[in-house]
């Protein structure tokens, strides 16, 4: 065996790997473009002896990993656009994806493709609306909660939460796949339920508005004295 030592040119920022992958692999994503989060070389003239070490992505940084040594990378070498790097580790470039293989996954893709059809838009579009409301019955549920808000808030994070949790961890993506996988969407699921308990919770512990006085009754679940 002989060692291939041509430097591969990568932009590390958006890799199409359309050509190579497989049609139900394409299905599953709306794109077939992501970000290289690491990069493996291989340091050495022979394929049988040598040096491993990484090219760790960090935020907008790179880090270059050697043994136990660790650095950033120089502002001139901070973008790898070339190396002899034989593995290549591939992520999605946003959420947005993610969530569009969930709802594969979860089967709605096909209503959601009707509705875009109908609404002259597309898929994409939709979801990334989808995504973008999540964010913001999130974010606005938990600030309603924590400046004393508790029913708008509590609303907001079950409009949130009751969705999410059917969409990305329903029980329909647990199966013979990997332990590890069926094991985090049920971690996941049930984390989803205690928190959709506790607000229930909340709810019924907050007190009602009287409508005529504007005053404050027992919380929801008591009963009126006579």
């Amino acid at each position: 065996m002989t060692k291939v030592r041509d430097r591969v040119q990568v932009d590390v920022d958006s890799v199409d790997v359309g050509s190579a992958a497989t049609a139900d692999a394409l299905a599953a994503v709306s794109t077939s473009e992501y970000e290289v989060q690491a990069i493996v070389e291989h340091h050495g003239r022979s394929s049988t002896c040598g040096h491993y070490t990484a090219l760790g992505r960090d935020g907008s940084a790179w880090r270059d990993l050697n043994d136990h040594r660790v650095k950033m990378l120089s502002p001139r070498d901070a973008r790898p656009a070339a190396s002899e790097g034989f593995l290549f580790v591939l992520a999605w470039d946003n959420a947005h994806e993610y969530t569009y293989s969930r709802l594969t996954d979860a089967g709605v893709m096909p209503l959601i493709q009707s509705a875009a059809g109908q609404l002259g838009t597309t898929s994409d579009s939709i979801v990334g609306l989808m995504l973008g409301a999540a964010v913001f019955l999130k974010g606005m549920g938990g600030l309603a909660l924590a400046f004393g808000g508790e029913a708008c808030g509590t609303v907001m994070l079950m409009l949130f939460l009751v969705p999410v949790t059917f969409f990305m961890h329903a029980p329909t993506h647990t199966g013979p796949g990997s332990l590890e996988r069926n094991f985090d969407e049920t971690s996941h699921l049930l984390k989803n339920g205690a928190i959709a308990g506790a607000l229930l919770v909340l709810w019924q512990s907050i007190p009602a508005k009287d409508a005529r006085s504007g005053g404050e009754l027992a919380p929801r679940d008591s009963k009126k004295r006579r």
